[in-house]
């Protein structure tokens, strides 16, 4: 585990990697099995996550600052942090698709121009594609979302932020209640589509929570608070964790979102005793592996579909080989572009930013 940032906040990464295995499972579950067992429909839940705690770091980005915020700064952070993997993962798709269902040159260069480039550029004006454009359309839409905010952040005042806040809990526990998650309604507008506002309103909802945080960080508590904050904090993740297995959909989508964000809170206070437990470099481990996780567990899926299949039906057990194949293939596949291709890109973008790219640092 060498080229650990000990920087790094190590209880958030360790749930990072909870909810992106969280997604994971419910599509080898989706896709391979063709029914759901272990995590119900809950495990969509997990992006919400993300989205979450994106918010509460820009926010904190923000603060940190010091009146000098950059966002062209923290938006090359991510350029380097997520798309050496994302564009690694996009080749690697379009190789695999070629060499099982592609019958010729001329349908190879269809298939990129349809379900890639179309894709990447118009996103989310498309609906929510098939398996083989899962691995595209979180990464862009994230980015496109991170971007904007990084601009206007700054414009918000702290009653704007409070304001932005509320109207983002209203938003998105009215689209939990009506719309579902990630599947849109056609005859909806583009400009209301339920995936789109949902995961605005939650990127608000962390940025908003990180004024919270830091009010909490002012109190004092004694040693039977800090029992009873621990206690709290366990009770969150159960019903969390209950209300993804055996509650999804609807007002619980708006439940479980309160409890992410006071599992983020809970995190980065680092002050109960399962935060300290926690705050170690095997969870700063797992949460570097989600992104290589997200990227590549469904190039697994799309190969142990066309090149296993006939071994699936019926045996489960297989499932926990499939488990670990995924978090292998997607560890070394994050640890050849980590070695290899974020170094070139690192060179190339700080060639073209100089000033930008001397501020950017691993958060």
């Amino acid at each position: 585990m060498s080229g650990i940032n000990k920087n790094r906040i190590a209880t958030p990464e360790f749930w990072r990697f909870v909810f992106i295995m969280a997604i994971a499972l419910l599509h080898f579950e989706e896709d391979l099995y063709h029914r759901v067992h272990v995590i119900a429909e809950g495990g969509y839940l997990g992006v919400e996550f993300f989205f979450i705690l994106s918010g509460f770091v820009l926010a904190m980005q923000y603060k940190a600052s010091s009146g000098n915020y950059n966002p062209k700064a923290n938006i090359l952070r991510r350029i380097k942090s997520i798309y050496p993997d994302y564009i690694i993962g996009i080749i690697l798709m379009i190789i695999l698709w070629t060499c099982t269902e592609a019958s010729g040159v001329l349908d190879v260069v269809k298939h990129i121009y349809h379900n890639r480039l179309q894709f990447f550029f118009v996103w989310p004006f498309l609906k929510y594609g098939g398996l083989e454009m899962r691995s595209l359309w979180f990464i862009t839409y994230w980015m496109a979302l991170y971007c904007a905010i990084s601009l206007i952040i700054r414009y918000l005042n702290r009653g704007g932020r409070i304001a932005t806040t509320v109207l983002s809990v209203l938003t998105f526990a009215y689209y939990a209640a009506h719309h579902g998650c990630l599947y849109s309604d056609p005859d909806v507008s583009l400009f209301v589509e339920p995936r789109l506002l949902r995961s605005t309103a939650t990127m608000f909802i962390g940025i908003g929570l990180y004024d919270i945080y830091e009010q909490v960080q002012r109190i004092q508590l004694s040693k039977l608070g800090y029992v009873l904050l621990s206690i709290s904090e366990v009770l969150i993740i159960c019903d969390c964790a209950y209300i993804m297995l055996f509650k999804s959909r609807g007002l619980a989508d708006f439940i479980v979102v309160m409890c992410m964000c006071m599992i983020i809170l809970f995190s980065f206070a680092r002050k109960t005793w399962l935060s300290q437990l926690l705050d170690n470099n095997v969870s700063r481990f797992l949460g570097r592996l989600s992104m290589p996780i997200f990227v590549y567990h469904l190039i697994v899926i799309y190969g142990i579909q066309h090149y296993l299949s006939p071994y699936l039906h019926g045996r489960i057990l297989l499932y926990s080989v499939f488990i670990v194949l995924m978090i292998l293939f997607s560890w070394g596949m994050g640890e050849l572009t980590r070695r290899y291709i974020k170094p070139g890109l690192e060179k190339f973008v700080a060639s073209l930013y100089k000033h930008e790219w001397s501020m950017v640092a691993e958060i």
